[in-house]
């Protein structure tokens, strides 16, 4: 089960009903990252197309984690970080929250995508508690704060930074 794949077309409608049911358990838990409208299916079918859209299966081929490993700097940071690979639109399946799918998926991303040496970034809302706890499990370190363009009513972002 440790060997992510590409995600395909036909996986579309399978991805994007994780995204949803992922929102709306974080809107339960009152963390703030996405909003009605992001990610959206769109989004998710370029993610595909671009060949960055990566998902993790559990023996059944069931997905189990989602997340996308991009080669576009994150817009929001500061020139420092541009040119460096993004970890973007992580989620697990919710109803299997705690089983340890998202810090498979960024083991096996960082195993099987990344070089040695190469610098990963990723960013979280500062509500995300869940996600900070598995970026520091996976060897991340917190390296500064941002605001997004359309989600500036979530407050701060975190950047998270981790070398392979």
């Amino acid at each position: 089960m440790d060997e992510l794949q590409r995600a395909s077309r036909q996986e579309l409608a399978e991805i994007f009903q994780l995204f949803i049911e992922a929102k709306q358990q974080m809107n339960r838990r009152k963390i703030y990252q996405w909003t009605d409208t992001y990610p959206s299916l769109e989004i998710l079918a370029k993610d595909i197309e671009k060949k960055e859209l990566l998902v993790l299966k559990d023996e059944n081929k069931n997905i189990v984690s989602v997340g996308v490993l991009s080669v576009d700097s994150l817009s929001n940071c500061s020139k420092e970080y541009h040119g460096i690979r993004t970890i973007q639109r992580l989620v697990a399946r919710p109803s299997q929250a705690g089983q340890g799918f998202g810090r498979q998926w960024i083991r096996s991303c960082l195993e099987q995508q990344c070089d040695e040496g190469e610098t990963l970034l990723s960013i979280t809302n500062h509500t995300n508690l869940p996600m900070q706890r598995l970026f520091v499990k996976t060897g991340f370190l917190k390296v500064g704060e941002t605001t997004i363009e359309g989600r500036e009513a979530f407050g701060p972002f975190y950047i998270f930074k981790r070398n392979r």
